[in-house]
């Protein structure tokens, strides 16, 4: 299960208190109730815009704890007005400053099309499971530019 930045989800933790002791009060307290209840919470839609499905390859750059420069590269799973969430085997921290461009695909040509470029910051950090693909989403707005 992913990790969620201090603060960025105060509301959904907040449902989560709520929803919990409400269970607790009609005696729904089981640990396999209650990591379905997780589940649930965690698959709720808290974005303020849509996000679509769009698998373009994308790299990224941040800077590790130590000061290193880190490269990358995924595939996007998802991109929004506000965020995208990237598909990797290598993901930055949750909290770090990301540098992030997308290739979207050439509409009338073979190759590469636009390029979505934008600076933002780790919000979730999910690790590979059986379930899915490990990944992280970032909040990031995205300019475009010419191939």
């Amino acid at each position: 299960m992913g990790r969620i930045a201090p603060g960025v989800s105060l509301s959904c933790t907040t449902f989560a208190l709520n929803l919990w002791l409400s269970c607790s009060r009609i005696g729904t307290s089981s640990v396999l109730d209650l990591q379905q209840i997780g589940q649930e919470i965690w698959n709720m839609n808290l974005r303020k815009s849509n996000r679509y499905v769009l698998s373009c390859p994308a790299q990224y750059q941040w800077v590790s704890a130590e000061g290193l420069a880190q490269n990358s590269s995924g595939i996007t799973r998802d991109v929004g007005i506000g965020g995208v969430f990237v598909r990797a085997d290598r993901s930055p921290p949750v909290g770090a400053k990301v540098e992030l461009s997308i290739a979207l695909p050439n509409c009338e040509d073979t190759g590469t099309g636009m390029r979505l470029h934008g600076e933002g910051k780790v919000l979730r950090v999910d690790q590979q499971s059986a379930a899915c693909s490990g990944g992280f989403a970032v909040s990031v707005r995205l300019d475009a530019s010419s191939p």
